[in-house]
C-alpha cells in the first residue's frame, strides 16, 4: 500500500477529535491489531488491520473481512513495527500509541528512530512526536514550547529557539534540549537521525505539508 496520508490507530489513547479529523483526511485508515478495538467503536472505515491478532478481541475479529486483514506472526517486534514493516507511504500519522503504558511509550520512541527512512508523527492528547529531519524550518508563534530529545549521544546546530543547540552535545543521560522554546521561525540541522521533536500538534498540518512538498526529506 503507497498513499500520502495513512492514518494508523493503535489500541492506546484516542482523542475523538482526533479520530473524526483525520479519518477523513486520510487516504487509508489502518488498525494496528488492538486499535481495530478503538476503531470499531466508531462509524469510520477499516481498510486493513496489521497484527498477529492477539490483541483483537474475537467479537471485533468476527467484524473484518478476511480479506482485510494482513497477519504477521513475529512475537520479536511490537504492534507499531508491524504495520511500518507493511505500510508505505509519505506520511504516517499515528493515533493510540501512548497511553498508561510507560513501557510501550518508551518503546514507540526507539521505534521512530529505528524506522527513521519513514515519515512518523505520533499524536497524543496535546503534542505529537516525530524524528527531527536533516533540516528542520518551521515558524512558530512566540514562546512555542518545543523539544528536541536525542536517543544517543549527537550535536545539532539551530536557530530561533530561547536555548541554542549549538556546541553542545546531546545526549539522553546527559545533555537533552526539552521544554525549549521558539523565538519565532526555527531552524534545527541535527546530526544524526535519532533526534526526536516533540511540539504542539496544533502545528501538524505544517509539518505535514513541507514532508509532501519534498521541503523535508525523511533519511
Amino acid at each position: 500500500m503507497n498513499e500520502n496520508i495513512v492514518l494508523l490507530v493503535g489500541s492506546g489513547d484516542v482523542s475523538d477529535a482526533d479520530l473524526a479529523y483525520w479519518s477523513k483526511h486520510a487516504d487509508k485508515i489502518i488498525a494496528a491489531d488492538g486499535g481495530a478495538n478503538v476503531l470499531m467503536k466508531y462509524p469510520y472505515p477499516i481498510d486493513c488491520v496489521i497484527g498477529d491478532l492477539d490483541s483483537m478481541s474475537n467479537d471485533v475479529r468476527k467484524m473484518i473481512p478476511p480479506d482485510k486483514i494482513i497477519f504477521v506472526d513475529n512475537q520479536d517486534n511490537t504492534d507499531l513495527e508491524k504495520c511500518l514493516d507493511q505500510i508505505e507511504a509519505k506520511v504516517i500519522v499515528g493515533l493510540g500509541f501512548f497511553g498508561d503504558r510507560l513501557d510501550h511509550n518508551l518503546a514507540n520512541q526507539s521505534i521512530l528512530v529505528r524506522y527513521a527512512s519513514k515519515v512518523v508523527i505520533l499524536l497524543d492528547r496535546v503534542d505529537m512526536m516525530f524524528v527531527c529531519p536533516p533540516k528542520f524550518s518551521i515558524d512558530l508563534p512566540k514562546n512555542t514550547h518545543v523539544s528536541f530529545y536525542p536517543l544517543v549521544p549527537l550535536q545539532a546546530s539551530s536557530k530561533g529557539l530561547q536555548w541554542t543547540l549549538n556546541g553542545l552535545n546531546l545526549c539522553p543521560v546527559k545533555q537533552i534540549s526539552t521544554s525549549n522554546k521558539a523565538m519565532g521561525a526555527i531552524e534545527v540541522i541535527p546530526g544524526d537521525n535519532k533526534l526526536l521533536t516533540i511540539m504542539p500538534k496544533k502545528h501538524i498540518h505544517q509539518v505535514i505539508e513541507q514532508y509532501l512538498s519534498g521541503c523535508f526529506k525523511a533519511w
